[in-house]
């Protein structure tokens, strides 16, 4: 069975955290901060955050890639979505699909970054 795992980009702190808990009801989520080495419980709701799944993928170096990644291969970078048509997760690039994330291409993809910390890539400028 997959595993359903989050991530959110709480856009006040311009920070990223793993979602411990998502509460459709109160619209809100639950994340662990870590702050000098104590874990508190945060709470952020939705329109105060951007959430992305896990694809339960992993880049050629180990690293867990999620909706929102900015992914390379090669000369081509895009960010990882969901592709309705193919049914699959696709690196994308001013709309259209530059490649399906399968095994050959996970074999020779790095997770670069995200387009929260990239702004300029989801405007479609260069970034190779």
């Amino acid at each position: 069975m997959r595993e359903v795992k989050f991530r959110a980009w709480v856009k006040a702190e311009r920070k990223m955290y793993a979602v411990s808990e998502i509460n459709f009801d109160c619209e809100r989520i639950t994340v662990i901060k870590d702050e000098n080495g104590s874990k508190n419980e945060v709470y952020f709701y939705f329109d105060e955050i951007e959430l992305m799944q896990s694809t339960n993928l992993f880049d050629s170096y180990g690293t867990e890639i999620f909706e929102g990644d900015i992914i390379k291969l090669a000369y081509y970078a895009g960010e990882v979505s969901f592709v309705k048509s193919g049914a699959c997760y696709g690196a994308c690039r001013d709309g259209f699909m530059g490649w399906r994330l399968d095994a050959n291409t996970l074999k020779e993809s790095r997770v670069v970054d995200h387009i929260f910390n990239n702004p300029d890539f989801a405007k479609g400028e260069n970034h190779e």
